[in-house]
């Protein structure tokens, strides 16, 4: 049985976090902060959910170890770029096209983040619920959810290395994962999304689990992640990015094909 009362006070939680930065953003004309709250509020409803969660102890310790791990490594990551780079072309575009219904419509895009969060919160609920898991769903779901945690941190470090050296200024990285992956951030990501959809494999809210592993795939892949990031690359890099788009997978790591240039 899904617990209704938990999620909906999650919602309501994550409607008033959303409401304040809206009226912040407002102010400051920052609304990347949304991306920074995104992560921290999925990550506490998350543990939320998992502490309130009809499962074993070892679910729901293993849940919400998983989840706060994932929540502090992404939102750090954000907030780091945010303090870098606190005005965001995505989101200057997107005021620019709403004209004067911007703000509305700001309000709208947040709230859209606040029910963002509790559905993605809601994935590792499923994983807290149930039974103590067998071996194999265990040994599974925690390699699937550790190794995308390492990926993707391994991947934005690599690529903020690179970025930081001036000798790298308007060049492509293509060293490290990079070189294996046009993504390998975004891959190592849906891999984590995996392993709580492995881990609740077992447990009465094994669907939710699934559907939030696949939820996942479609974002990155068709809307929200790579074809953003690709279009802005081909604006900006041009025939070198289409080379790297020849020679290079798009989302799964496979060993590069052969250069066609240096």
């Amino acid at each position: 049985m899904i617990p209704l009362i938990p999620i909906l006070a999650c919602l309501a939680c994550s409607i008033l976090i959303m409401t304040a930065l809206w009226a912040w953003q407002k102010r400051t004309g920052f609304p990347a902060i949304v991306d920074v709250a995104w992560a921290f509020t999925t990550a506490g409803a998350g543990l939320a959910l998992c502490l309130s969660a009809d499962g074993s102890l070892p679910r729901r310790t293993i849940a919400s170890v998983l989840i706060v791990i994932w929540g502090l490594r992404l939102g750090i990551h954000l907030a780091r770029r945010f303090r870098r780079h606190p005005v965001d072309r995505r989101y200057v575009a997107m005021k620019e096209r709403w004209g004067e219904k911007a703000e509305a419509f700001m309000l709208g895009f947040f709230m859209l983040q606040a029910l963002a969060a509790v559905i993605f919160a809601l994935p590792i609920m499923s994983a807290a619920t149930g039974d103590t898991p067998s071996t194999p769903i265990l040994a599974i779901g925690l390699t699937l959810s550790v190794m995308g945690i390492i990926g993707v941190s391994v991947s934005d470090h690599q690529l903020a290395r690179f970025v930081s050296e001036e000798s790298n200024k308007g060049r492509i990285c293509r060293s490290g994962l990079w070189s294996w992956s046009r993504h390998p951030n975004y891959f190592f990501e849906w891999l984590i999304w995996c392993g709580f959809a492995v881990l609740a494999a077992d447990g009465p809210l094994w669907y939710i689990g699934l559907g939030g592993m696949l939820l996942m795939l479609l974002l990155l892949l068709k809307v929200t992640g790579i074809p953003h990031v690709e279009r802005e690359a081909l604006k900006k890099r041009g025939d070198a990015w289409l080379e790297y788009q020849r020679e290079t997978s798009v989302f799964i790591p496979l060993p590069p094909r052969k250069r066609t240039s240096e």
